[in-house]
């Protein structure tokens, strides 16, 4: 009776822990996974990147500055849904520590008629920089970012 139990208890588990591990899958919008900084994906000047945020989701991008001025990042939200909010930052990377660290500019955006929002801010030459976007979660309809060339 014992041994029975045991074996019941035993493929439980096993059912149990099956489950979670296929119900735990990555977000197959996530491609290539950039949830924290170090998983961050890099945008050449002059090109774009979309991607979509899923729910509790925040995606990392870094640049590097080829030169001291002014950069310019362009965000694109989704023509649709009206109504979305987003949170954008931007980071110089040697004092890089989310949520403690005072970001170079923020802003939050709120999508109403799809039209574009520009982040300004200074970079010195040879330096990276990372963005980061967060916000409401629209798996369907990507957002845009463009790295616009440096304002020397």
């Amino acid at each position: 009776m014992k041994k029975g139990i045991k074996t019941l208890l035993l493929a439980t588990m096993l059912t149990f822990t099956s489950i979670s591990s296929v119900s735990a899958a990555p977000d197959p919008y996530e491609n290539p996974i950039n949830e924290v900084p170090h998983q961050a994906v890099y945008i050449p000047h002059a090109s774009t990147v979309s991607a979509h945020l899923g729910n509790n989701d925040q995606d990392w991008f870094y640049l590097s500055a080829h030169s001291t001025g002014q950069q310019r990042v362009l965000f694109f939200p989704p023509d649709y849904p009206n109504n979305q909010v987003y949170n954008l930052a931007v980071y110089e990377e040697s004092v890089l520590n989310p949520g403690s660290s005072s970001a170079i500019t923020h802003k939050v955006v709120y999508n109403t008629n799809g039209s574009s929002t520009e982040l300004s801010f200074p970079v010195q030459a040879g330096k990276r920089y990372y963005v980061v976007v967060a916000g409401s979660s629209i798996l369907y309809h990507p957002y845009t970012l463009l790295v616009v060339g440096q304002i020397t």
